[in-house]
């Protein structure tokens, strides 16, 4: 394995109950490397983010992350370096009185809630994280009455509150308009010129993948399809086995259009 691997998937297998989820999946992310996971509902998407977050176990193979061996060492101490967006899972769960700097602060304690008081530090970096986005002006309005762009920046923020090695993004982009949508990707692209980080990028829309992401897994039925440069994965032959899983495609700037 390579000394700027960050995350490794070799030959991965998970069949809790016989039925085969996912089928000997590999690919690797390099350290600060962008990659995208594409594929349709029902592809295996979400159990291989629930196995890299160490929520389930494979049934076969192994996964690396930070050169680290699951199983070898604490789970919780490799999550502490991972920053999650589950927007769907957020929503429905956040305290409905959190304010905007609330919800930042959440990120500290990785939960949904307060369960201790923030300290001053904590206090400061979330104000200067909204304040390094622009978006200071909302710090003490409620999250529930943000528009829907909105509230996915500020879970964006909340997931970059400890300064993680590796994002993890599930489909942040569900249940967006598309003017809303185009809004929270170039709030992305700008934030990404700002920091450097590290991401995996889950969704089903190819013609949502962030312009700066370099590499992509294409996921068919538990198995990968393709993985490589990302400008690869859209060749015509490959476009030819991505026409199976029923998407409906505009190039992006990401692919060269």
């Amino acid at each position: 394995m390579k000394i700027d691997s960050l995350l490794s998937i070799e030959k991965i297998s998970y069949r809790p109950t016989g039925k085969t989820i996912l089928d000997s999946v590999s690919f690797e992310i390099k350290t600060n490397e962008h990659c995208v996971l594409l594929g349709r509902n029902g592809a295996g998407k979400s159990t291989l983010v629930n196995l890299i977050y160490g929520m389930i176990w494979p049934t076969s193979g192994k996964i690396r992350l930070f050169q680290e061996i699951y199983g070898e060492i604490p789970i919780q101490d490799l999550r502490k370096r991972i920053g999650t967006l589950d927007s769907s899972q957020l929503e429905n769960s956040l305290q409905r009185k959190l304010t905007v700097k609330d919800v930042i602060l959440t990120g500290f304690f990785h939960t949904i809630g307060y369960y201790r008081d923030p300290s001053s530090k904590e206090e400061a970096k979330a104000l200067q994280i909204l304040k390094d986005a622009n978006l200071s002006s909302k710090k003490d309005q409620l999250y529930t009455t943000l528009s829907s762009g909105e509230k996915k920046k500020i879970l964006f923020l909340r997931s970059l509150v400890n300064e993680p090695d590796f994002l993890i993004m599930d489909e942040p982009c569900s249940s967006l308009d598309l003017t809303a949508r185009e809004d929270f990707l170039g709030f992305l692209k700008e934030y990404h010129s700002k920091k450097k980080f590290a991401s995996f990028y889950i969704t089903h829309r190819p013609e949502e993948i962030p312009e700066f992401y370099s590499k992509a897994v294409l996921l068919k039925d538990g198995k990968v399809t393709h993985f490589g440069p990302i400008e690869e994965c859209f060749t015509e032959k490959i476009w030819k086995i991505c026409t199976i899983f029923h998407f409906k495609f505009k190039k992006s700037k990401a692919l060269g259009s």
